[in-house]
């Protein structure tokens, strides 16, 4: 039942009745509709997706089809904020026959970005720049409309920012990765007025929370990380056991391989690495099966906390939109593709109405 909840707390009622009003209370807090958007205008579909993995291709098709209807009258160039290869600036300048501006820090990036720009006869043109050290202000002007798929964290943050401060036309962002909150900040830094007022302190634990889903993780993966928590667990019984202290002592990131390793042995190459004691005489069988029931518990309570995910999730793409409400921007936001596609469906678009 567990792994079934984790995955969707709404695929059965058969738990405590305070999770279902819990649940229940979640649901009707975080119930964005979707987008409008537009029928996928094909006729270059096969062209424009070379060489883009299907599942980002798809995304990019969601964000197009929502973006186009929307789309301001005076924008004459796209900005791809952070435009890894320019997949979706391309894209979206092939469909309005508009110039493209790729900023992105990685020059080999920038290189096959132009290069497959010119293939698809796109006219564009990628500037070497990290947007959260360089001065990418000379590149900006108030014909531009500046986009970002799942802009990281604090990404998203100075993409709105700049949006604002040059007099963009429109921007639209899909936010991602919000513990991204830069090397020099320990808690999420509220854009807006209303968001700092709040003074709701969120650190990289609880940021971490609201990106913490398993919606493309394949069967593989999410038994590979039930096994890991089943034997790090039964390894802290053993530690605990031999220290006498009552606490967990963490693991940190498992090297290479050592997830791979039978019990009994993983348990006496953490012990060697991390330099912690076990017992004398332990029985594997059974220390595994101990840490196969703390683990089930564990992620039994973990439910409840999961269920904040969304609503956090929710409350830091809405306060990003604040910010640009404040500066009397038309600000949206909406679901522009199903979850499955990516849970990072959340887009923000906001309209310079000066």
């Amino acid at each position: 039942m567990v792994d079934a909840i984790e995955l969707d707390p709404f695929v059965c009622d058969d738990v405590p009745q305070e999770f279902v009003r819990w649940r229940d209370d979640v649901a009707s807090h975080t119930a964005i509709g979707p987008m409008p958007s537009v029928e996928w205008p094909g006729s270059r579909r096969y062209q424009l997706s070379w060489k883009i993995q299907q599942h980002k291709w798809r995304q990019v098709q969601a964000f197009c089809t929502t973006l186009l209807p929307l789309w301001p009258k005076g924008g004459e160039e796209i900005v791809d904020w952070c435009s890894g290869k320019g997949h979706l600036g391309r894209t979206l300048g092939a469909l309005l026959e508009l110039p493209v501006l790729g900023l992105e820090r990685q020059a080999p990036l920038c290189r096959v970005g132009l290069s497959m720009a010119e293939r698809q006869d796109v006219k564009g043109r990628f500037v070497t720049a990290d947007v959260l050290q360089d001065d990418v202000s000379p590149h900006l002007n108030p014909e531009q409309v500046a986009v970002g798929l799942h802009a990281c964290g604090v990404l998203s943050h100075s993409l709105l920012q700049k949006a604002v401060e040059h007099n963009l036309q429109a921007v639209a962002v899909v936010p991602c990765c919000h513990h991204f909150v830069g090397s020099d900040a320990t808690e999420y830094p509220p854009l807006s007025q209303a968001g700092r007022e709040l003074g709701m302190p969120l650190d990289d634990r609880l940021l971490r929370l609201s990106i913490a889903d398993e919606v493309r993780s394949t069967a593989l993966e999410r038994r590979q990380r039930r096994k890991e928590l089943d034997f790090r667990l039964g390894f802290d019984i053993l530690v605990r056991e031999a220290t006498g202290e009552d606490r967990y002592h963490s693991m940190g990131n498992l090297p290479l391989g050592v997830g791979e390793l039978p019990f009994a042995d993983f348990c006496y190459k953490m012990s060697e690495l991390l330099e912690l004691p076990l017992p004398p005489r332990w029985n594997p069988t059974r220390t595994l099966a101990a840490g196969i029931e703390r683990a089930r518990l564990a992620r039994g309570r973990a439910l409840v906390r999961s269920l904040f995910r969304r609503p956090l999730e929710v409350w830091l793409v809405v306060e990003r939109a604040l910010f640009l409400a404040e500066q009397g921007w038309d600000t949206q936001v909406g679901v522009f593709c199903d979850s499955s596609l990516t849970p990072r469906n959340l887009m923000i678009v906001g309209r310079n109405l000066s």
